[in-house]
């Protein structure tokens, strides 16, 4: 099913190696019945995860200066971030610059107790560099739109990703289908012990707006980054090329998309 999904895409590009850098073998991925489209890179360190996710976006952008990126939010990225402010070898003028999910502003009377992804995407990356930008803030009675907007031109051309624990990727939790589109979504508990330091603090989210599986499994290229020992476990279940995607582990969808970079530093 999935399979005739992807037949009609075009042949995903091959993801750059950062000098130093070769794309560790798998003899055994052949055989696999899922998750042939993964290339894993096992990297010595977070910094080296960083640099790696910074080149294959500037590679992104020297192939096809209009596309259509994905950015997520969180700690993770926050390297990846670094590397691209300090390079000066990208264009970006041309580029469509997304955001992967936003938190619903609650009902909440004061300053906010906790910062918008618009406004984490603002600071860490979209002031310093040109193109277009789209703000998800602005679709919330309408989510089907933003979306639109990310699939016009055979888009997204690449999705960047982290993994929650519990296995989901933007804010798809556990039980999303890999049909699901974009939408409003509650969020888990396991999610909000994970985002907030206090999640009983008035204030804060219980809802979000993400873009849907199947707006990310069409991604000509999807990039997952997951580092620190707390992802390993998680990711193994995702990535486990014995065993079928499982509608609790959303990220393990992936398993059935022919273009997927991973980078750990594990």
């Amino acid at each position: 099913m999935y399979d005739q999904t992807y037949a009609v895409s075009v042949k995903p590009p091959v993801s750059p190696v950062a000098p130093g850098l070769e794309r560790p073998k798998q003899p055994t991925m052949s055989q696999a019945p899922f998750a042939r489209g993964l290339h894993w890179l096992h990297l010595p360190d977070a910094n080296t995860v960083a640099q790696q996710a910074a080149a294959i976006v500037a590679e992104q952008l020297a192939q096809k200066p209009s596309a259509s990126i994905v950015f997520p939010t969180g700690n993770t990225p926050l390297g990846m971030y670094a590397q691209l402010r300090q390079r000066n070898d990208i264009n970006w003028e041309k580029s469509r610059l997304f955001q992967l999910d936003e938190y619903v502003r609650p009902e909440f009377d004061g300053p906010l107790p906790y910062q918008t992804f618009a406004d984490f995407m603002q600071n860490e990356l979209w002031r310093f560099v040109g193109g277009q930008k789209f703000y998800m803030a602005q679709y919330f009675e309408c989510p089907a739109a933003y979306e639109a907007l990310i699939t016009q031109n055979q888009g997204p051309d690449l999705v960047i990703l982290g993994i929650g624990k519990n296995g989901h990727i933007a804010f798809n939790e556990p039980g999303s289908q890999p049909d699901s589109p974009s939408r409003i979504v509650a969020l888990a508990p396991l999610t909000r012990m994970s985002n907030f330091a206090d999640p009983t603090q008035p204030g804060l989210p219980t809802q979000a707006i993400t873009l849907g599986l199947k707006a990310i499994l069409g991604a000509r290229h999807i990039l997952m980054l997951a580092t620190g020992a707390g992802k390993q476990d998680i990711v193994a279940t995702a990535f486990h090329p014995q065993t079928p995607p499982d509608i609790n582990c959303p990220a393990s969808w992936l398993k059935q998309h022919p273009n997927v970079t991973l980078l750990t530093d594990f």
